[in-house]
């Protein structure tokens, strides 16, 4: 067999080795739907899902894939949604919030809560960048900062430019809006003082959630 016969069989037998490469991996994401989230690494690409390590985000070595770092939510692949568990709040006026927890600027706070440590939360107290609370014994909140809630009564409404200039719209009326002193970020003073980004989502008691 001659230099130039073995150098063709070779580049075949590579040629053949890619395209049965590339049915596997396509095989594989035909497996996983139309809807491929997070899509598959082997998309677009001749190298098999077995080849593909653990995300860089992965903090545990045996857990292959993406790592949700908001442990605390749970996540529907189908819709395509986070719950996140619900939180009751007190205002001095009176009033009864409801709000979510996202964030924590302590790193133990954050892994015990399920939440994402971002350290950068503790510079932003100052002025009215945090609104203040202590917590109950019921495992509520009262906010100790005055007028520190969200009016939900607006209604939302965007009407677009004329075309071809859709923007800058028309008419704007946003669909909440925050009194004087709120801000997203609260700091409970009594159970560590830590300052969580708590946006407040609701407004009203349980009988009027439901």
């Amino acid at each position: 067999m001659n230099f130039t016969t073995l150098k063709n069989k070779l580049c075949n037998g590579i040629l053949l080795a890619m395209l049965a490469t590339a049915a596997i991996a396509a095989d594989d994401v035909e497996d996983l739907g139309d809807n491929v989230i997070p899509s598959s690494p082997a998309i677009g690409a001749v190298v098999p899902l077995t080849y593909f390590g653990p995300a860089p985000s992965s903090v545990n070595p045996s857990f292959i894939g993406p790592h949700q770092l908001l442990s605390a939510g749970r996540v529907n692949m189908n819709r395509l949604t986070v719950s996140l568990p619900l939180y009751k709040a007190e205002s001095p006026e009176g009033e009864t919030y409801w709000y979510v927890l996202t964030d924590s600027n302590d790193q133990a706070n954050s892994e015990a809560l399920g939440l994402l440590f971002s350290g950068k939360l503790t510079y932003a107290e100052t002025g009215r960048g945090v609104r203040h609370a202590v917590q109950q014994f019921d495992g509520s909140v009262k906010f100790t900062t005055a007028k520190a809630g969200v009016n939900f009564n607006p209604k939302h409404v965007l009407v677009a430019g004329d075309a071809p200039n859709f923007f800058p719209p028309k008419e704007f009326k946003p669909g909440a809006i925050g009194e004087e002193n709120y801000s997203p970020l609260m700091k409970i003073e009594n159970v560590g003082g830590y300052i969580y980004n708590a946006p407040i989502v609701a407004k009203g008691t349980e009988e009027q959630l439901q």
